[in-house]
């Protein structure tokens, strides 16, 4: 995956997701977060890990 994929990926998933990435993790912590959702922002993680140097 380039890094041009990668960020369009995020990009997607983050509207996908409906809701801000901060808000979303709060509510994840919280055991709040619906299933789908969760699943969405755990996809955001990977690939923000991929992104770290």
């Amino acid at each position: 995956m380039t890094s041009e994929q990668l960020e369009e990926e995020l990009r997607r998933l983050e509207a996908e997701l409906g809701m801000p990435v901060d808000l979303a993790e709060d509510i994840a912590a919280a055991d709040a977060l619906d299933a789908d959702r969760y699943q969405i922002l755990r996809r955001i993680r990977d690939l923000r890990w991929l992104q770290t140097p």
